[in-house]
């Protein structure tokens, strides 16, 4: 069985219906902007198609999955691998990941790309999807603003998600 990546993308929330399998994708992610660095951001989400190149196969077979982090500064880093089972008869499937959040090092591109392989065969490079991170620029009088919105919600129970 030969399979190909049909599309990728990173979203804050991918939410899938339960009666009829629909994607609902919640605000791509194309870039994310952050005070300062390190830092996180919460609600991050990847979902992807995979089609069948030729006939789909006739029995069940073994299907493995890497997201894999790239940025100029560091190594290549795989934040998920999974096993799944493409199952006989089926031309598409589809793969869905969440996260609890996104780790901001510093501004810069992020690429991360979804890589596959089938039964025991090499890994197959996927397409990517690219993040530009980015140092949100504000006023002293917009930072001191958003730092007293933060105190308050921190006082009224909020926690934040760093």
């Amino acid at each position: 069985m030969k399979i190909t990546c049909e599309w990728m993308v990173l979203a804050e929330r991918v939410i899938e219906d339960s009666a009829t399998g629909n994607l609902t994708i919640v605000s791509c992610l194309e870039q994310v902007r952050s005070l300062g660095f390190p830092a996180q951001h919460h609600g991050f989400a990847m979902a992807a198609r995979f089609r069948c190149v030729d006939a789909p196969p006739e029995r069940d077979g073994k299907l493995r999955m890497r997201l894999v982090r790239a940025s100029d500064h560091d190594p290549d880093e795989v934040v998920a691998e999974v096993d799944s089972v493409w199952q006989a008869g089926e031309r598409t499937a589809r793969w869905v990941m969440r996260f609890r959040y996104l780790r901001l090092r510093r501004p810069e591109t992020l690429r991360f790309r979804l890589d596959h392989k089938v039964g025991r065969a090499a890994w197959q490079e996927g397409p990517t999807a690219t993040l530009d991170i980015l140092e949100l620029d504000l006023s002293d009088d917009e930072r001191q603003a958003l730092e007293r919105e933060l105190q308050a919600l921190e006082r009224a129970g909020y926690e934040s998600p760093t």
